[in-house]
């Protein structure tokens, strides 16, 4: 944004040079760019941050100079009497979108002379970036540079019917707009229209079948308020940004609609001659409310560190156009029309009164960090176990990964088929229009970007939340429009596993990928772990699996599907988990328990045995430990093996079994009186002893 610093001194009377007025305008929280002289004016390049929509003009940025130095500001008010007959005998106005537009102001001038603008009038607006037309269209610029409020001037005799109508533009139409491009325009667009066709794309640009030429004599102004969303997505629709679709979009001030209206008639009555037609059209909605907040002093205190008095507290707020109203301990700061959209509560107006008084006053200090340890609560969240996670993950070899929270909606389809996902309404890519439900589809784009790179040997995991629809049931007035949130943990695995001693190598399998769920149940301390075969439509048949513990579902695992592997151009095996962390934290044990060392001797017995394949490993591993009656101290699978020596339907599992007592030595008459009766225990499920060859 420039400023030209001769005509911030017809609202401000500052005396200070204008490298004093940049330092100023820095320490008020503005960007300056640039500095440089140009017909004995001094043009300040100011980068505006987008909530200070009121500060791309001469006038927002008086008013901040005005408060910072404390001096008064000149805004002259422009009175405007008309002649001849009223103007509502010549024009009609008629909102048919209250919504987009709040509120549609417009003037009528006759009789005037369309030529070009005083040299005075060219050099303003030309140092200020805006190219000069004539003066009827310069007028329009230069009240939108001095006061902030866009305005258009169309040719009245090119109006047909008389008649403005706001309304949004029919799915067929289209305009030539005033750079000469036709556009398509859409029923969600407001479009500026007389009875026959649009004029205008409202808040942005004017239709070239009513511009303003030499050979027009009478003119109607519009100014208006536009709602600032709607001109962000015309916008961005069309491709198309201009000077007032730039402040449009940053929310104009609806009160100042008028004020520029009077102003910008005036000038072109006094550049172009003309007659100004009595009176006024202005239609609009109830204006909103006065925003009032109200303001804690001791909130002051506590936010900036320091204490300010409550008078220059007052000071301040006056000065930046606040009304305010005193209290004992607080006050209340009643919003100007021009700040409406930026300053919401209590917070922003002490970021006002932190600015104007000096950042640079707001004390330094080391703030005061207070720890209470509480070991439930501290083991008792999220953090713990994300934390757990990540480092127990990173310590055996895996990588971690980050990655969006919205996702391709065709690759969702092509993973998981058709589930309950949650769209987004307004995407900014068409392909990225889903928040994700699962972690999944993040990985598997992880994994084929990196086997594009021949990159194969991976150990990728993510933890991050999905995003599931509530179902009906248990929809709130407060949950209506948030999804439920879960954190998730996705591990994948491909490729080849670590060198083995010998100097040979293996690929990784399904049940490398069950040691590291093992892995991670025993560093979470969780108890009960049980992997159930499950037909998953994402798996390999066979390698579907459901994880439980305490009979609750907590994840899946399996070997992804060839057939999807092949549709993603997947060259190898991948091996996925997918567990939900928050309900693993509800079975994590959360004290650490010690005990003693063992003070008597173990004993060591293997046991070999013959299993039909139905009979799952953990059922067989909980008989032998519920009938060993806590004298067995460690319970390690060792051996298994399916092949010519094991009868068909049946699998051979090798056990290692210790014993021992924390009360005493066990003898071997013991020992092998709980030895047999965890055999005969197997013996009646129709597990036997696998003999010696």
């Amino acid at each position: 944004m420039k400023i030209s610093c001769n005509w911030l001194r017809e609202f401000v009377d500052f005396k200070t040079s204008p490298e004093t007025l940049v330092e100023r305008l820095a320490s008020l929280g503005f960007g300056v760019e640039e500095l440089h002289s140009t017909d004995g004016d001094v043009i300040i390049e100011l980068e505006i941050t987008p909530n200070r929509g009121d500060c791309l003009c001469i006038l927002g940025i008086a008013r901040e100079i005005s408060a910072a130095l404390s001096l008064p500001l000149k805004d002259r008010k422009v009175e405007i009497k008309g002649s001849g007959d009223s103007i509502k005998n010549f024009a009609k106005v008629k909102v048919e979108d209250f919504k987009l537009c709040r509120r549609y102001t417009a003037r009528m001038i006759t009789e005037l002379k369309i030529g070009p603008s005083p040299s005075w009038l060219k050099k303003r607006i030309e140092a200020m970036g805006v190219r000069s037309v004539n003066n009827v269209v310069d007028a329009t610029n230069y009240v939108l540079l001095e006061r902030g409020q866009p305005l258009h001037a169309f040719d009245w005799r090119l109006i047909k019917g008389g008649t403005i109508i706001v309304r949004r533009a029919g799915k067929a139409e289209s305009i030539i707009t005033l750079d000469g491009v036709e556009r398509k325009l859409t029923d969600e667009m407001l479009v500026i229209a007389d009875t026959e066709r649009p004029i205008a794309i409202a808040g942005i640009m004017g239709g070239l079948n009513t511009e303003v030429t030499d050979k027009t004599t009478d003119v109607l102004i519009e100014s208006a308020y536009f709602d600032p969303v709607s001109i962000r997505r015309t916008s961005m629709a069309l491709g198309l940004e201009t000077l007032a679709s730039y402040r449009f979009q940053r929310n104009a001030d609806i009160e100042e609609v008028r004020v520029s209206l009077d102003r910008a008639a005036e000038l072109i009555s006094r550049l172009a001659g003309g007659r100004i037609i009595k009176g006024v059209i202005d239609e609009h909605f109830p204006f909103p409310r006065p925003k009032k907040i109200k303001v804690s002093l001791e909130r002051v205190y506590k936010l900036l560190g320091m204490k300010v008095s409550k008078e220059k507290i007052i000071n301040i707020l006056k000065n930046l156009g606040f009304g305010v109203n005193v209290y004992r301990a607080s006050l209340t700061a009643v919003v100007p029309s021009f700040r409406y959209a930026d300053v919401k509560n209590e917070e922003d107006v002490i970021e006002e009164i932190a600015r104007l008084n000096g950042y640079d006053k707001i004390p330094q200090r080391i703030p005061v960090l207070k720890f209470v340890h509480d070991k439930l609560s501290a083991r008792n969240s999220s953090y713990f176990i994300t934390r757990t996670v990540k480092e127990g993950l990173a310590d055996i070899g895996f990588n971690e990964v980050l990655n969006s929270g919205i996702i391709r909606g065709s690759i969702l389809k092509n993973l998981l088929g058709e589930i309950n996902a949650i769209k987004v309404s307004n995407p900014m890519d068409e392909e990225q229009n889903v928040l994700r439900p699962s972690l999944i589809p993040g990985l598997i784009q992880n994994l084929i970007f990196n086997f594009n790179r021949d990159i194969t040997d991976l150990k990728l995991f993510e933890v991050g939340r999905i995003f599931l629809p509530v179902e009906e049931g248990n929809l709130s007035s407060e949950s209506e429009i948030l999804p439920e949130e879960q954190i998730m943990l996705c591990m994948a695995m491909s490729g080849n596993a670590e060198q083995r001693w010998d100097g040979g190598t293996r690929m990784l399998d399904f049940y490398d990928l069950k040691g590291v769920i093992e892995y991670l149940f025993e560093r979470l301390r969780i108890p009960h772990l049980e992997i159930k075969p499950s037909p998953l439509s994402l798996f390999e048949k066979g390698t579907g699996t459901e994880i439980f513990s305490a009979d609750t579902k907590v994840g899946i695992a399996g070997e992804l599907k060839r057939g999807i592997a092949r549709f993603f151009k997947i060259p190898q095996d991948v091996y996925l988990a997918e567990l939900n962390l928050e309900k693993l934290l509800s079975f994590s044990v959360r004290e650490k328990k010690y005990r003693p060392i063992p003070r008597y001797p173990g004993v060591r017995r293997d046991i070999s045995l013959i299993v039909p394949v139905e009979i799952n490993e953990g059922d067989v591993r909980n008989l032998i430990l519920k009938e060993g009656g806590g004298f067995i101290e460690n319970l390690e699978l060792f051996d298994f093996y399916q092949g010519e020596q094991v009868p068909q339907g049946h699998k051979a599992l090798g056990y290692r079994l210790s014993y021992q007592s924390a009360e005493k030595t066990l003898t071997s008459a013991e020992v092998d009186k709980i030895h047999s009766c965890i055999i005969k225990t197997l013996s009646s499920r129709g597990i036997r002893l696998r003999e010696k060859e």
